[in-house]
């Protein structure tokens, strides 16, 4: 069994004992802004003078907990590895150079200010037995591969300087904590001298020393942390440098890891590096023949026996994958482009893990795909998933007849959805009756959908941001409600159409005779004309019209109705049950 530490220390004492802290490689890198270190600068000047009160405070009794600190007791290095809490360490020692670099400026005998110069000294740099300190040892080191900016850490500590030039967090952060040292001495004057004594006195971190690796991790997953929480893919990382460095091929693994994170940051992944994981996950359940509809969290999957070489090589190609998909890079045909633009829009992700599965099944050895049939089986993703969010909303409703298919990709099967065929007439009575408010993700879904179902060059509108327009205005049903004998249908497909932003605002509200100018570009400062094909089509045939009339509107909902269905049959997906009696 694992040796466990868990002690309570003040600053001091975790800083002053005889190991020396080092953020490992494989750690994220300093991530604190100015906002998170102004914060914790106010709470320790309440926390020392209660009230801007000195005499208030407590020397014996008052805490400021500040939160964990995990390592591991490295005993081949003598070292203490920062599992969790480098953020929190690494910005109190800001603070400290900061004070001491203000405190090396004073001049005030018999103040105590060379003693507390010592202590803070001896928070940074090593002593020996004299108590004598050398500027150029210091207590931590960081030696996070991905963080290109660490040897400014380390010489802000060593010299306390920084260039006016330097805008690293760790540059950034530093400076705003000289800033503020020299505002509350030239306020404070006697009070500055207590306030660095009070520091590494009373503030009390909960360190967390393991003797080994993997329970240091553990310990780390339970404790509620305050600061920057590892993400999952931080933990996997950690792993697979272990696996590298054991094949001395972690420079190539650290190298790759960083390019990794560009892509995820890049195409504006919501989790990061997570999402490629998350993809991952679901094609080495489709292998293992898993079609639960109950996921577990990502740790808990990759803990077992997923972290491996070949999981991180995979998960490299799948990156470049998403990252042709995101960057439009022009890797695929229009068809293909087409359709994941559409898809872009889909109500939930759930499609991206069935792209994934697909994608890692079916891709060549140069990470291709065969392009017609990448497209079928788009267009009976965009088909099934569009159709099944109408007869059964949810967010995690895909589930069901998603995985199944998955383990089919992966057994070289067809995709069929066979056990969840829509019954045509069922669908269409759903169809009509569904609400298709603004706010429901089905609605701009099929609407773009229906833009391509009318020729509608992608190239004209793929960088574009739209609204949805309601072509009998809203309002003017607000005025007179007796211009619809059904007030369902203002909120109906047949109403309702993707335009430019931009043009949607200044037209909204108009009557159908006044908006086609702004359609076709004859008012606003702009004079944009819009590009999507429908619009244009339907003001060249209704020159005349006054305004879209209900009966347009219902002719447009059974036209895109019955198109979606078409759509439907062609791939399969419908069943008539008539045919069963």
């Amino acid at each position: 069994m694992a040796k466990i530490d868990a002690t309570q220390l003040n600053i001091k004492k975790v800083l002053t004992e005889n190991k020396n802290f080092v953020i490992p490689d494989y750690q994220r890198p300093y991530a604190w802004d100015k906002e998170k270190c102004e914060t914790l600068f106010n709470d320790f000047l309440d926390f020392t003078f209660p009230d801007g009160n000195p005499e208030k405070f407590d020397t014996d009794n008052s805490e400021y907990y500040l939160g964990s600190i995990v390592c591991f007791d490295n005993s081949t290095n003598k070292t203490l590895d920062i599992i969790d809490g480098q953020q929190r360490l690494t910005t109190i020692l800001l603070l400290l150079r900061a004070i001491y670099a203000k405190l090396s400026k004073m001049n005030m005998a018999g103040s105590g200010i060379e003693n507390t110069k010592k202590d803070i000294a001896s928070c940074i740099w090593e002593t020996n037995e004299d108590g004598e300190y050398d500027t150029n040892r210091l207590k931590i080191d960081t030696k996070v591969a991905t963080d290109d900016d660490r040897d400014e850490f380390l010489a802000i500590l060593k010299n306390g300087e920084v260039p006016q030039n330097l805008n690293s967090n760790y540059a950034i952060n530093y400076k705003f904590f000289v800033e503020q040292v020299d505002t509350f001495h030239g306020k404070s004057g006697e009070m500055f001298r207590r306030f660095p004594q009070r520091i590494l006195s009373n503030v009390i971190v909960l360190r967390v020393k393991a003797s080994d690796w993997d329970s240091s991790l553990r310990i780390f997953n339970t404790l509620n942390d305050r600061g920057m929480p590892l993400a999952d893919s931080d933990i996997f990382k950690s792993k697979l440098y272990a696996i590298y460095a054991k094949n001395e091929k972690q420079k190539e693994f650290i190298k790759d890891w960083k390019a990794l994170e560009k892509i995820a940051k890049d195409i504006s992944l919501k989790h990061g590096i997570d999402d490629f994981f998350a993809n991952y996950m679901y094609y080495l359940r489709a292998k293992d023949d898993n079609k639960n509809t109950t996921v577990i969290a990502l740790r808990e999957f990759y803990k077992e026996n997923h972290i491996n070489e070949q999981t991180f090589e995979n998960i490299k190609v799948l990156a470049n994958f998403w990252s042709d998909i995101k960057d439009e890079k022009g890797e695929f045909g229009d068809d293909i482009s087409k359709n994941l633009f559409i898809l872009k829009y889909a109500p939930n992700t759930m499609w991206e893990y069935m792209v994934s599965v697909y994608f890692m099944q079916n891709k060549d050895e140069n990470g291709k795909l065969d392009e017609e049939k990448f497209t079928e089986f788009l267009d009976k993703l965009i088909a099934f998933s569009f159709a099944y969010e109408i007869t059964t909303p949810g967010v995690n409703a895909l589930r069901t007849p998603f995985f199944p298919e998955m383990v089919k990709i992966v057994s070289n099967e067809k995709i069929d959805f066979a056990n969840f065929k829509f019954d045509e007439a069922n669908f269409k009575e759903v169809f009509m009756t569904t609400n298709f408010s603004n706010s429901r993700g089905i609605t701009r879904a099929i609407l773009t959908w229906w833009l391509f179902e009318n020729d509608q060059n992608l190239d004209d509108i793929k960088n574009e941001k739209f609204d949805i327009e309601h072509i009998f205005a809203k309002q003017l049903y607000e005025d007179d409600k007796s211009l619809l004998t059904n007030p369902r249908n203002l909120e109906s497909l047949g109403n309702k159409v993707l335009l430019e932003k931009s043009i949607n605002i200044p037209a909204r509200d108009y009557h159908f005779c006044d908006k086609k100018k702004w359609y076709l570009g004859e008012r606003g400062k702009k004079k944009q004309k819009t590009k999507i094909s429908e619009i244009l089509k339907i003001v060249s045939e209704n020159e005349n019209l006054q305004d879209f009339t209900e009966e347009m509107i219902q002719s447009r909902q059974k036209l895109i109705l019955d198109k979606f269905v078409e759509n439907l049959k062609k791939h399969g997906l419908t069943i008539n049950w008539i045919d069963f009696i």
